[in-house]
């Protein structure tokens, strides 16, 4: 049995990508799920990170197991190059990367566990491994 660890923000997502992982690995997967509320962000984000990525960490090793975010970035600087997108208010131009603040919250949570875990997270030149 594989799991997937998932942060989204409806049942929707849920049933997307849960599809997704099982077209890909050819598994079942079970699916342990946070719900992220819509609009809340980085600071929702970080603090239900810190809920499921703690489950993670004490559940020890686990062959297949996926963990996933699903968080909308359609107001925040375009990632690796941190251009702002057109169009946004003065606030939203205030905001930071979701992918390299995403990045910092699970070193945090992780330590030095994280770049183990998720290593392809934490390469700054480059974007997620799936831009090439």
């Amino acid at each position: 049995m594989a799991y997937l660890y998932l942060l989204s923000e409806s049942d929707n997502d849920d049933a997307f990508y849960k599809a997704c992982i099982e077209r890909i690995t050819g598994k079942t997967v079970e699916l342990i799920s946070r719900r992220l509320r819509r609009g809340g962000g980085l600071s929702e984000l970080r603090s239900k990170s810190r809920i499921l990525l703690g489950q993670i960490k004490h559940t020890g090793y686990v062959a297949e197991t996926f963990f996933l975010i699903a968080l909308d970035n359609d107001r925040s600087p375009v990632h690796p190059t941190h251009e702002q997108r057109s169009g946004l208010s003065r606030k939203e131009r205030q905001k930071v990367c979701r992918y390299c603040k995403i990045d910092s919250i699970i070193q945090s949570i992780l330590g030095e566990r994280a770049e183990r875990l998720f290593g392809f997270l934490f390469s700054r030149s480059h974007g997620p491994p799936w831009e090439g």
